[in-house]
Order: structure tokens, then C-alpha cells, then sequence
């Protein structure tokens, strides 16, 4: 990844584990999309620019992300 990774609390890692299926078999992307939209970074953009990555890496790493769902119309991404 060449943007940041991200380490969780513990209490959000025990989160984030619960929402997200796999969750060590996750890549680092992965991972850290999911603490940034834990931290509130709702839109790809917004997640994008936390992470220091691109929108498209963004979606990608989403894509293999079962718990994460993304709304074209509103722009959102939220977990299911």
C-alpha cells in the first residue's frame, strides 16, 4: 500500500472484527478503509485522503471487503 496504515485501539480492532468478516485475512488497505470509515470518513474521497491513496484504490479494496457496502447515489460507503 503506498499510502498510510493505520493500527486500531484495541476496542476498535474488537469493533472492527465483529463488522467485518475475515478480518485477518484482510490486506492492509483493507484494514485501514475500515478504521478510517469507523473514524467517520464516509465517501471515498474522504477515505482516500485520509489513507493517502487513490478513489480507485479505495473502491477496489472495498470490492473484497465483505461488511462494507457502497451507495453510488449518495456517495457512501457504510457498513452492512
Amino acid at each position: 500500500m503506498q499510502g498510510m496504515e493505520l493500527e486500531p485501539t484495541p476496542a476498535e480492532e474488537r469493533q472492527l472484527r465483529y463488522m467485518i468478516h475475515k478480518w485477518d485475512e484482510r490486506t492492509p488497505l483493507q484494514r485501514s478503509l475500515g478504521l478510517a470509515m469507523m473514524r467517520g470518513h464516509e465517501t471515498p474521497e474522504e477515505a482516500a485522503a485520509y489513507l493517502s491513496v487513490g478513489v480507485d484504490e479505495i473502491h477496489e479494496a472495498r470490492k473484497g471487503l465483505s461488511g462494507v457496502l457502497y451507495d453510488p447515489g449518495g456517495n457512501k460507503l457504510w457498513f452492512q
